[in-house]
């Protein structure tokens, strides 16, 4: 019993820790694969990409690049079968003030189609995130801050 235990532990540790990895991507519609693996392939062979460069004229503002590739096989092989597979490959690039991230990202998926309207589809997908910290960027003591200079010169009312 102890044994399990630790076991189920360890495992809600595992899973809360990956929780907060998630992007923030609006464009659901564009980027299915990066949310579900079950739809890489789904519309067909696509690359896609996504750049954003918010605040564009203060340093360190936050830029995400995002590249997407996708391939069907039923389009390669030009059946007309009713089981498709998709492979695909995705790239991230996330950068905000001190912290960068990479991510690579490689996802398959099959499905049937059952009816006209209705697919049965799984998918799976391996990923490497790459997270970094640069000290050299980190603001700990902000001189324009004025909560910091508050507190340096000792009035706790702010």
């Amino acid at each position: 019993m102890k044994r399990i235990s630790i076991y189920l532990i360890l495992l809600l540790i595992a899973s809360s820790t990956q929780a907060q990895n998630r992007k923030h991507i609006a464009n659901f519609s564009q980027f299915q694969q990066n949310f579900n693996p079950a739809l890489t392939g789904y519309q067909g062979t696509a690359i896609k990409s996504y750049y954003r460069d918010q605040w564009a004229s203060f340093d360190n503002a936050p830029k995400t690049l995002y590249l997407s590739g996708e391939l069907n096989l039923a389009d390669v092989a030009k059946t007309t079968s009713r089981l498709q597979h998709g492979f695909g490959l995705s790239l991230l690039h996330d950068t905000y003030g001190a912290l960068a991230e990479n991510q690579l990202a490689l996802s398959y998926s099959s499905g049937v189609q059952l009816t006209d309207k209705l697919h049965l589809r799984a998918g799976i997908a391996l990923t490497y995130d790459n997270f970094k910290i640069d000290n050299d960027k980190l603001l700990l003591d902000d001189n324009s801050d004025p909560s910091y200079m508050a507190l340096v010169n000792g009035d706790n009312n702010t």
